[in-house]
């Protein structure tokens, strides 16, 4: 059974958040949606790594859509791909 690390409940579910991302840098800055995004829940929630790396490409592809390829767009995956800027 799972339990948290800090409090020991047992009460964790895992569920599917939807995340608010927002893309800097740009012009202004867009807030782009994310749902469907894996999360561990009780009383808050939770996202791993991977999950929160994924809603971040999600809303740069969904920033490319909208016409923003700017610099900060291109920041926001590139950093988020673990890329340096050559």
């Amino acid at each position: 059974m799972k339990r948290c690390l800090s409090c020991r409940t047992a009460d964790l579910r895992e569920t599917k958040e939807a995340v608010e991302v927002r893309v800097p840098w740009s012009p202004e800055p867009l807030l782009v949606r994310v749902t469907g995004v894996s999360a561990i829940r009780w009383g808050e929630s939770f996202l791993s790594g991977p999950d929160l790396d994924r809603a971040k490409l999600l809303a740069g592809a969904e920033a490319m859509a909208r016409g923003l390829r700017d610099g900060g767009t291109f920041k926001l995956i590139r950093k988020t791909l673990g890329q340096r800027a050559s």
